[in-house]
């Protein structure tokens, strides 16, 4: 009776023992379990591994600054490893055509990083000293990168160019350069804290201005990348090989009566933006194209990617361009170049096929949203004049728009018509009424106010 009893009070201190514990355990499970904001960061995580997050009891969360990606592996993470996930602290600065996070394994985010910049002529790593190698941020480097996106990528598969890294984000390479040596890189990891690490490093290949071509393949390198102003209309970027997004880009304007190349000198080209060019140039994406399989028209090129050419012009010569290649610092290269065309004012028809031209495509307007009438009409001019509704006929209009603009501009105008293509290529008309309207091949007729739209019926 007496063992019985023994081992009953032990049962009773056992138990009495399990529940302290477990209400410990339950007690330390509600310190850390504070509940969040309904934006919460959570992932799955070790306790022992939710470093500057919320434990929740299951869960480690994060503030809304720190990216959490589980295709990241242990070994390639550069920030906290939950055991799980990989999350890393701010915000990315290098975003697909979409806005969304770049989450690469085989890229560093530099683009708001510090350079590290090794000393001009390091050759023997084994000489140098931490301190001789400075730090900068991308605004501070002396080529003036440009880009909203500079990465440093390793090739997964062999060597890779910056043009295909950043195409296949939806971006288009701007700049590209050789990135430290494997000897400079692995140094310059023996060097910094725990913990730390980044290949966010230039040489030799910095201090002599070695940028090269965005299509160079490589081991590893810096990429440059920036969004492409041409979109088509559902606003994914044209990533077409044969064309040049020079819609933001400097042209380079040949001087007026340069004939031969071999006279000229780079200091004589004049770099302008497509505003500052004096014919007006309109449309939300300007390019550079090239005919693939013979010559192209700009309302082939246009349309086929679902949008509306607005003006055209020959871009400069083969002999021009080659000279501007030659004269450009290595690395570097644009055909977004015109000659004496620009001079003379020499824009042509939207329509004509060349082996290459600069073509500016616009969003087609051409829909009730924008008061359209009727297609392949036009403001009706009568000759004998009755029932003559038209009131002006303007040429040089680039856009629907600026025609549009025209009509709001002349008192009683209610309505107008604009082609951009063909003969009559940028040709508007004004009219106070549609009682009647001319049948005409490629013009939109369109009303000024959607009252005016209302009162039409079906035009003759």
């Amino acid at each position: 009776m007496r063992v019985l009893h023994a081992m009953a009070m032990v049962v009773s201190v056992a138990a009495e023992e399990d529940d302290t514990v477990l209400l410990q355990a339950q007690h330390v499970s509600r310190s850390r379990s504070e509940p969040l904001s309904e934006s919460d960061n959570c992932v799955s995580s070790y306790f022992n591994s939710c470093e500057k997050g919320t434990w929740n009891g299951r869960k480690c969360c994060y503030p809304s600054h720190y990216t959490c990606d589980e295709s990241v592996m242990e070994s390639s993470c550069k920030d906290i490893w939950t055991g799980f996930v990989c999350c890393t602290s701010g915000t990315p600065s290098c975003r697909n055509a979409e806005g969304a996070a770049i989450m690469d394994t085989n890229m560093e985010d530099c683009t708001n990083k510090d350079f590290q910049v090794w000393a001009e002529g390091t050759q023997d790593v084994l000489d140098a000293k931490a301190e001789d190698v400075s730090q900068m941020k991308v605004d501070g480097l002396k080529q003036d990168w440009k880009g909203s996106c500079i990465a440093h990528i390793t090739g997964i598969a062999g060597k890779q160019s910056c043009s295909e890294w950043c195409e296949g984000h939806g971006l288009q390479c701007v700049m590209a350069m050789d990135d430290a040596s494997t000897e400079q890189q692995n140094q310059l990891r023996a060097w910094m804290p725990a913990g730390e690490s980044s290949q966010c490093s230039v040489g030799n290949q910095y201090w002599q201005d070695r940028l090269h071509a965005c299509d160079k393949e490589m081991n590893s390198q810096i990429c440059a990348c920036e969004k492409t102003s041409c979109l088509n209309p559902e606003g994914v970027p044209i990533m077409d090989p044969n064309m040049e997004d020079c819609t933001n880009k400097n042209f380079h304007v040949w001087p007026e009566g340069t004939e031969d190349v071999l006279d000229a000198k780079a200091d004589d080209l004049t770099q302008m933006k497509m505003n500052a060019m004096k014919q007006n140039w309109k449309g939300s994406c300007i390019a550079h194209i090239t005919g693939t399989a013979g010559k192209q028209s700009c309302s082939e090129w246009c349309e086929g990617h679902g949008l509306q050419c607005v003006m055209a012009m020959d871009d400069a010569s083969t002999e021009q361009q080659n000279q501007l290649r030659a004269w450009m610092p290595a690395g570097e290269s644009s055909q977004c170049s015109v000659g004496n065309q620009y001079w003379q004012d020499r824009l042509h028809g939207c329509d004509k096929e060349m082996n290459s031209q600069i073509c500016a495509c616009d969003k087609t307007s051409l829909d009730v949203a924008a008061g359209l009438v009727s297609m392949n009409s036009k403001c009706h001019y009568s000759r004998d004049g009755i029932s003559d509704e038209r009131q002006f006929r303007l040429e040089g209009q680039a856009t629907l728009e600026d025609c549009k603009a025209r009509c709001l501009e002349t008192s009683g105008c209610k309505f107008y018509s604009w082609t951009g293509t063909g003969k009559y290529a940028h040709v508007c008309m004004g009219c106070s009424g549609v009682k009647k309207s001319s049948e005409h091949e490629g013009f939109s007729l369109h009303a000024l106010h959607q009252a005016d739209l209302d009162s039409v019926s079906p035009v003759a």
